[in-house]
């Protein structure tokens, strides 16, 4: 949006830097506002016929998908209730955990899969000794032909040391086969809406069982 040049007649400059104040949905009605009153200003001016009629498509295909996204947004936003992990778990699992949940409601599925997982293994790294970790797949490593990855491996030392429930340890891993699936270079996929949704959930169950151990 702030793309918009600085030159172009008949934009509020003032009004424009005084958006960011707005709460979001007024902010973004008023950016779309002004984004089409600054289309008419240009298009009465001296321009192209064949720029002005694409400028002003272009901008009305994103005021479309903006509308879709705000109302995407009002959807699936109220579902969520917060986690009790503030001040129990780090400030950047925290953060991870709302990136991931405004990737979801932005429709980026597949950046909220992948943001859920690191969610996980941040706050499984922050309740297991790192030391323990490696002396865990040592062992593994003497007895298994394939050895277990670092957060399955962080996943399965969290429930021999009863840090989380059998259900949060199956939920975990669900996390991590479908975040696996998702990043894979070569065959990685968009996760469907329900996919992400579910992983959501799951994580927040997980992570807070984990805020919860001691």
């Amino acid at each position: 949006m702030n793309r918009v040049p600085k030159n172009t007649p008949g934009v509020d400059w003032k009004r424009w830097k005084s958006v960011g104040c707005l709460p979001g949905a007024a902010k973004w009605a008023s950016i779309l506002e002004m984004l089409v009153w600054s289309n008419k200003c240009v298009s009465a001016h001296e321009m192209d016929p064949a720029f002005a009629n694409a400028r002003m498509n272009t901008e009305y295909y994103y005021a479309v998908s903006l509308i879709g996204l705000l109302k995407r947004i009002h959807e699936k936003m109220f579902v969520f209730t917060a986690p009790s992990i503030l001040g129990r778990l780090s400030q950047a699992t925290c953060e991870a955990l709302g990136e991931a949940t405004r990737a979801f409601l932005y429709g980026l599925n597949r950046s909220a899969v992948a943001l859920s997982r690191t969610t996980l293994e941040a706050a499984l790294k922050e309740r297991i000794d790192l030391a323990d970790l490696a002396k865990y797949r040592s062992l593994l490593a003497k007895v298994r032909k394939k050895p277990k990855g670092e957060l399955q491996a962080l996943i399965d030392l969290a429930g021999q040391k009863r840090l989380f429930t059998n259900q949060a340890r199956r939920q975990a891993h669900n996390i991590r086969i479908l975040g696996n699936e998702t990043l894979h270079p070569t065959r990685g996929r968009d996760p469907t809406d329900d996919e992400a949704w579910r992983t959501l959930k799951d994580v927040r169950f997980v992570i807070e069982e984990l805020a919860d151990a001691n």
